[in-house]
């Protein structure tokens, strides 16, 4: 199992299917669009959010979470770049990645 933890809380296991659904739950874009080929900035920001938890809190290799995004590996690792980037200077962005780690519990 892989387990991290939050500031007030023990342990969380993630798994794909919770992570779908705390991204749901935070930005109201529900796995089929996540996984769809959609641009818009809202999808592709609950994409980087995803790819980003899943890829630091799991031992799931990049093409298991291609596989599971409909994506290329490359893609998951081009979404773990941009996140790291906006998680110094986009205040929303950071926002909505607690909520949905905050979903996870």
């Amino acid at each position: 199992m892989n387990y991290f933890t939050i500031p007030g809380i023990l342990k969380v296991d993630i798994n794909p299917a919770n992570l779908f659904k705390a991204v749901e739950k935070v930005t109201g874009i529900s796995k089929e669009v996540l996984c769809s080929p959609a641009r818009q900035r809202p999808i592709v920001e609950a994409r980087y959010i995803f790819a980003y938890i899943i890829r630091k809190k799991t031992n799931l290799s990049l093409l298991e979470i291609g596989n599971l995004m409909n994506k290329n590996h490359s893609s998951i690792i081009f979404y773990n770049k941009q996140m790291d980037w906006f998680i110094k200077s986009d205040e929303k962005l950071i926002n909505l990645y607690k909520k949905t780690l905050n979903q996870l519990c």
